[in-house]
């Protein structure tokens, strides 16, 4: 039976990217009425065809059938796991959010409560310029998961963009501490200090990273010091520097 399910799961993609829609719909239903969508075990393969499909609606199919592959899951008129009935609550919702319908997508992911769901609110809020909840929510994201250094990451970029420098700050100090060896981490943290106007402290981050002939930011960074320091000739050999590298 769950070889006849990867099947679905492999039509349905075969003829979606062959640009036949309707057929590939046909596998996309057989797909979702199929047993291997719904389990217990969350570690069985069949999580990740989930997201597969679940991926590929979103970002190839209209609204009209979104809702109809995602609804019967979310109103729950079939039985499925937990995860995956929060996963096709925030594929839809991502859907929405794309569609314009910021409202419907805030209402799905509300209750979900997981650094996922956080960051999609994040960039939901994001786009319904409500500075201060996107804000909270990638807080809330960070704080979810403070073991995930890319999460970390995320969060200081959007308190930097913001303009919530010290957060920003704390954020990717956590970030550089779980993968200390992370240069793209100290670089912004180099840019997160001279927003803070701690020009020294970033200085020797700059310097430090700039050993690496790759390294383009560092050496931007310089440059902006040397601005800052009204020394327009080496501001001027350090972008330069920047170019010749390319």
């Amino acid at each position: 039976k769950e070889e006849f399910d990867l099947k679905n799961w492999a039509l349905a993609l075969y003829y979606s990217k062959n640009g036949k829609k309707n057929k590939a719909k046909e596998y996309f239903v057989k797909y979702l009425k199929s047993e291997s969508v719904y389990f217990n075990d969350t570690n069985r393969f069949s999580v990740w065809l989930f997201h597969d499909v679940s991926t590929h609606i979103v970002n190839n199919y209209d609204l009209e059938f979104a809702e109809e592959f995602f609804l019967p899951i979310i109103d729950k008129k079939i039985v499925v796991d937990d995860l995956i009935y929060r996963e096709a609550k925030q594929y839809l919702s991502r859907k929405y959010r794309d569609e314009g319908k910021y409202r419907e997508a805030e209402n799905l992911i509300l209750d979900i409560n997981n650094a996922c769901s956080y960051q999609a609110l994040g960039a939901l809020y994001s786009k319904m310029e409500i500075t201060n909840k996107a804000l909270d929510s990638y807080k809330l994201a960070g704080d979810d998961r403070p073991n995930d250094d890319n999460i970390q990451f995320i969060v200081a970029l959007n308190c930097f963009k913001y303009g919530d420098y010290e957060c920003s700050l704390k954020y990717i100090d956590n970030a550089i501490k779980l993968r200390p060896d992370a240069e793209v981490y100290k670089e912004f943290k180099g840019f997160i200090l001279l927003a803070l106007n701690q020009i020294n402290d970033a200085k020797n981050i700059f310097e430090r990273l700039k050993i690496n002939k790759k390294a383009f930011l560092p050496k931007t960074g310089l440059g902006h010091i040397e601005i800052l320091n009204k020394d327009y000739d080496k501001a001027r050999e350090l972008f330069l520097l920047c170019i010749d590298e390319m």
